[in-house]
């Protein structure tokens, strides 16, 4: 995605505490090939719990999730949550049309 700046994004999927996707996750590879980096990259497993602290703390520009997943929009810093699809965490024949929702969410004005 040249000449798009990378949106730093956290995808969480819901839970007390949140979980997140890390790397080496397909999730991490939408975000990649969607012009995005996932803030989680570091957890060292692929999806792990975070405190609503730790979701604060990292540099979040978009944080997405699932609709339906009860994330508590009150957990998060003032970026914006954007929801998707539940096709975006389902591996499959539809991976193309999930790409393109995450691109979307992530850059609303190139995506219209």
């Amino acid at each position: 995605m040249s000449g798009l700046d990378l949106v730093r994004t956290a995808y969480v999927i819901g839970g007390t505490p949140p979980w997140v996707a890390g790397a080496g996750t397909f999730i991490d590879e939408l975000i990649a090939v969607a012009g995005g980096v996932n803030v989680f990259s570091d957890l060292g497993e692929l999806y792990a719990p975070v405190s609503r602290e730790e979701l604060v703390r990292r540099e979040v520009d978009v944080y997405l999730t699932t609709r339906g997943s009860g994330v508590d929009r009150a957990a998060l810093r003032a970026s914006p949550l954007r929801e998707l699809g539940p096709s975006v965490e389902l591996p499959g024949p539809h991976l193309g049309a999930a790409a393109r929702e995450v691109a979307r969410a992530l850059h609303p004005e190139v995506f219209p």
